[in-house]
């Protein structure tokens, strides 16, 4: 359309310079059409008599306007007496789209002594035929995201004045899997028509960038135009997500492959939702952010990946820590059941006191049966010394560095519960701590020794507890 008026803006331009050409002309046309009306790719011709009322000039014959099509003038430049005449070919062959219908083409003669135009005349022409027009309405977004189906279409409309008969197009793009044959119906002027409707699906992993549309349209074989329309493929990250599920001891195990699909870098959060119990068996060498929703926890692993590339998150849902927990409250009840369901209960303990520790022992009849002849063992390892009890021991023994202490209780009544108490003190410089052994306990009454031991004791070192003097 905007080519149609640039034809009419010449031809009003052409009007306006043939009426200041009259105004000054010393050259007049005489006209004679041989041929004028003709065909959009036929050659108009004329003859042409130039008529010299001026100075004799050699006179150059051109188009006041070089945009429309081709004009020849045949001599182009030719000299012309002063009140004489000089003979010229004219041949116009019109623009090659060109639609139907009436056209006037000025010629002008320049003086090349004068320097100026001396004379000029409209030549008149009737196109009786065109080539199709056949402008394509382009129903695809100018951008478009990869892996989303975009809805496109194409109509062809026919911008000429006279009807074009049923035509042939292909369309082609990198984004079609491939060329697309269409068929354009006859369609009269100013008519248009839906020749391509489809889904397009690009793949996510199609790169960024510009990409075109070609339109080619053919009559009988022959390429009549072709039509180029450019989108823009949006960056978009795709994340393709495989899990492998392991059944373990206890729990289960998680590997997830994240793939890049898309066609730019992803960053995000690989997202999984969990009942709010679960959340603390979770175990992950990638720390995960957790959500409580209600009575659901979300876990977010971040990742970043690039374009085709991957990356691996490992994790599980163990019970092994709370079989681990349940067994350990297990064997402490039963540690503990089995330390109060002793017959002889002995228990160990130190007292600090000014001038030494004490170490108390309590012995208590746990059973429901009076215990004979009771023994009660006790260590003081190297360099502690005991100096001194509320209840000697019986026997004093010296073996290995180690003091044994023994006492003896003839008989101990069922609940019945003794106390022994003694100080110790060390006779060097004590540096960290001590532990002291657990006390025995045991009756001795010939048969086998059925032995129950207290608990031990740490002791931390202190100046107070060095003897002073050796007594």
């Amino acid at each position: 359309m905007a080519r149609w008026l640039l034809y009419a803006l010449v031809l009003a331009l052409g009007l306006c310079l043939s009426a200041v050409s009259v105004a000054a002309a010393t050259v007049d046309f005489v006209v004679t059409p041989v041929k004028d009306t003709i065909n959009w790719d036929d050659t108009a011709i004329y003859q042409l008599k130039i008529i010299n009322y001026g100075p004799a000039s050699t006179l150059e014959l051109k188009p006041s306007n070089l945009n429309w099509g081709l004009v020849q003038v045949q001599p182009s430049a030719i000299f012309v007496p002063t009140n004489g005449f000089a003979e010229a070919e004219l041949k116009i062959s019109p623009p090659t789209d060109i639609k139907a219908g009436p056209y006037v083409v000025e010629v002008i003669a320049y003086s090349s002594s004068a320097k100026k135009v001396v004379g000029s005349t409209l030549v008149k022409m009737n196109v009786i035929s065109e080539p199709p027009h056949l402008t394509p309405q382009w129903g695809i977004s100018k951008q478009i995201t990869p892996g989303v189906g975009t809805d496109v279409n194409l109509i062809i409309k026919n911008d000429g004045n006279l009807p074009v008969p049923e035509t042939k197009a292909v369309l082609s793009s990198p984004l079609l899997s491939g060329p697309v044959n269409l068929n354009i119906p006859a369609l009269k002027s100013g008519e248009a028509k839906l020749v391509w409707n489809s889904k397009l699906e690009i793949p996510t992993n199609t790169p960024v960038g510009d990409y075109q549309f070609d339109l080619k349209i053919y009559k009988d074989g022959n390429l009549l135009s072709k039509n180029t329309y450019t989108v823009q493929v949006a960056p978009k990250p795709a994340v393709k997500a495989s899990v492998t599920k392991t059944k373990g001891f206890l729990g289960t195990g998680y590997t997830v492959v994240l793939e890049n699909i898309g066609n730019t870098e992803a960053n995000d959060y690989y997202k999984i939702q969990i009942p709010s119990w679960q959340a603390i068996f979770l175990q992950s060498k990638i720390k995960p952010q957790i959500q409580k929703l209600e009575s659901l926890a979300q876990v977010a692993w971040p990742f970043q990946i690039g374009v085709g590339e991957s990356k691996v998150i490992k994790y599980q849902i163990s019970y092994v820590p709370l079989f681990a927990l349940l067994l350990a409250i297990l064997m402490l009840g039963y540690v503990f059941g089995y330390y109060f369901r002793q017959e002889l209960l002995i228990t160990k303990e130190v007292i600090g006191s000014e001038k030494a520790l004490k170490v108390r022992l309590s012995v208590k009849n746990n059973s429901g049966k009076p215990l004979q002849k009771v023994v009660i063992e006790d260590h003081v390892p190297t360099p502690l010394k005991m100096v001194g009890a509320d209840h000697k021991p019986l026997v004093t023994k010296s073996s290995d560095g180690v003091a044994k202490l023994f006492w003896k209780y003839d008989v101990l009544w069922p609940g019945e519960e003794k106390t022994i108490t003694y100080d110790i003190k060390s006779s060097l410089n004590v540096v960290g701590s001590v532990i002291l052994p657990p006390a025995k306990g045991w009756q001795n009454t010939g048969g086998e020794k059925k032995i129950f031991a207290s608990n031990s004791v740490l002791i931390r070192s202190k100046p107070s507890l060095v003897i002073e003097e050796e007594e």
